[in-house]
């Protein structure tokens, strides 16, 4: 990754992304887990996929058991990896009908395709796809 991909991502590091905040560009790792982030806050499952890459499995119908609290921020906290992989970690903060609410860091592991970036690996909040496994 370069330098000042790294540099800009300790000064973005308090930036909302699902709620506010600057947008950030769709062809950047950072921009694709702000579309992922907000796709899924906002139940569009069909432009949340958009953002996976189709090998990962997912359908629109292994979003039936998600659930995301009505009060979600989000903000980027890392960005390392290089112009082939990258990872992003995401922090996310849930508020909660009764108490405090709650704050999770998230990982978004992602590769450059087709000079986009997308999700590689099964994410926050699906944790697991169906689909049918050779063997």
């Amino acid at each position: 990754m370069p330098a000042a991909l790294v540099g800009a991502a300790a000064v973005i590091a308090l930036t909302v992304l699902a709620l506010g905040g600057p947008e950030f560009d769709p062809d950047t790792p950072e921009g694709t887990a702000q579309g992922w982030v907000r796709a899924v806050t906002e139940r569009d499952y069909p432009e949340a996929l958009t953002h996976l890459e189709p090998s990962v499995g997912c359908t629109v119908s292994d979003f039936r058991y998600v659930w995301t609290a009505s009060a979600v921020t989000a903000r980027i906290g890392s960005v390392t990896g290089d112009a082939q992989r990258t990872v992003v970690e995401v922090i996310i903060s849930e508020a909660a009908a009764f108490g405090p609410g709650f704050e999770m860091r998230e990982y978004l592991v992602m590769a450059q395709r087709d000079d986009r970036w997308l999700l590689t690996e099964v994410p926050w909040p699906l944790y697991a796809c169906d689909r049918e496994v050779d063997g």
